[in-house]
């Protein structure tokens, strides 16, 4: 799961985890070489599922790197939500037969960090 693909539940965003230590600091402590691997170049023709390294967006031949991070901080937990949709006045939009609707499905963190 990409971390571009999660969306945060909240608009505000905290600065420190629950174990109060600060988020800025895991950004500092990620960079450290013992929470860095740099990964292997793969061959053009390796597969991931039905899609090839390089159509997957995997770095291989001569161009570009992939590192393998550590973070140093607690694992994010992620869920798969729906929201409702809602007009500009914040009421539940619903269909012709009454039925509220929704929009895609996607990730979401619940501890906005």
């Amino acid at each position: 799961l990409s971390p571009l693909q999660v969306h945060f539940s909240q608009s505000h965003i905290r600065p420190e985890f629950q174990d109060a230590r600060a988020v800025e600091d895991a950004v500092v402590e990620s960079k450290a070489p013992e929470n860095r691997e740099r990964l292997p170049r793969l061959p053009p023709e390796a597969e991931v599922g039905t899609l090839t390294w390089e159509a997957a967006g995997a770095p291989c031949g001569e161009g570009g790197e992939w590192w393998l991070l550590r973070p140093p901080f607690p694992a994010i937990e992620v869920i798969r939500w729906r929201c409702k949709l809602r007009g500009e006045n914040g009421a539940v939009k619903v269909d012709a037969d009454g039925c509220e609707l929704y929009g895609d499905l996607e990730w979401y963190a619940l501890d906005n960090r």
